[in-house]
């Protein structure tokens, strides 16, 4: 399916305008932690920036999940969501396979709509 490269695709809910104090530092720390790992040099903007990008090509991965709740619900739905996410993932690890649970999607979302013909609930 195409999509227009100049359409705009926010998100349903305002991302942290910042992060502060022990937020900010871990969310540096593991940062740091995961550029290190992949080979990204702090300063390097353009290798950080790639990674970043990564988010949206599932870091690899084969097969991808994206879960949704009703409009409806509000912000109350994603609390719900929180323990079966957290559920799913203990029993992907169970069965000795790997998986992750990631906000980056969450900026797209009226991408995905439109991609999967979703309605706006």
């Amino acid at each position: 399916k195409a999509i227009e490269a100049d359409t705009e695709f926010g998100s349903d809910f305002d991302f942290p305008r910042s992060y502060e104090g022990v937020y900010r530092d871990r969310r540096r720390e593991v940062g740091w932690q995961l550029y290190e790992a992949v080979g990204v040099e702090r300063g390097d903007r353009e290798a950080s920036a790639r990674e970043m990008l990564r988010n949206f090509e599932f870091f690899g991965a084969p097969h991808a999940a994206i879960l949704t709740v009703p409009a409806s619900l509000g912000v109350y739905a994603l609390v719900d969501a929180g323990p079966y996410v957290q559920s799913f993932l203990l029993a992907v690890h169970a069965y000795g396979l790997g998986a992750i649970a990631q906000a980056a999607l969450a900026q797209k979302s009226a991408l995905l709509r439109e991609w999967f013909e979703w309605d706006d609930d």
